[in-house]
């Protein structure tokens, strides 16, 4: 089995946090960690050997060359992360843009909660690949004071009754749809379809 393949089209920090998982799942990422296990005994080589191997498999060919003379799988490792990597100014760029891209995003009156909350939560995730560590409970935060006016009276009603510092972002959004489902009567009849069944 192998994991996935980083071509240039995946973003680096995505395979990583799947390759390292893939290795994981093995029993092989010991190999890699700093500081856990590293031994000479044959099969702890073969086993290097072995995670070595699910590296060359998660990259693509145009990538190989970069890591062919490695020799551990930690070798390997550490050279796809130097040159993916790059420099910390890179990934603060891109954490800077995704931050502006967030702090822009609100909630337009055409759009529907759960592509909203789809939007800002595939921002977090992105902002915290790049080493943010926004809570939920801002993100919660945030979510109620962006979303349009007519959702003013859920607001009140979720805030009044809920400590919003200890919602869960899967929490806000299943009460907030429950509440616009209620109000706007979606899945039940209408009173003429009712009477002429």
């Amino acid at each position: 089995m192998s994991g996935p393949k980083l071509d240039g089209k995946l973003d680096y920090n995505y395979w990583q946090i799947m390759m390292s998982t893939h290795l994981k799942a093995q029993n092989l990422w010991s190999f890699i960690e700093p500081g856990l296990l590293e031994g000479d005994d044959a099969g702890s080589q073969r086993r290097d050997q072995l995670a070595l191997g699910q590296i060359h498999q998660g990259v693509d060919y145009s990538v190989f060359g970069m890591i062919a003379g490695a020799k551990t799988a930690k070798e390997a490792w550490g050279i796809l992360m130097v040159s993916y990597k790059g420099v910390d100014r890179a990934q603060k760029s891109k954490l800077q843009t995704l931050r502006r891209f967030y702090d822009r995003c609100e909630m337009t009156s055409t759009k529907i909660v759960e592509q909203y909350f789809s939007r800002l939560t595939d921002l977090v995730n992105k902002m915290r690949l790049y080493g943010d560590e926004i809570r939920d409970g801002a993100m919660v935060e945030k979510i109620l004071r962006t979303i349009p006016i007519k959702y003013d009276h859920i607001v009140a009603s979720i805030t009044e009754s809920h400590d919003t510092q200890q919602l869960s972002v899967a929490e806000l959004k299943g009460m907030m749809e429950s509440h616009i489902e209620r109000i706007e009567g979606k899945g039940e009849p209408s009173m003429e379809e009712a009477l002429k069944s």
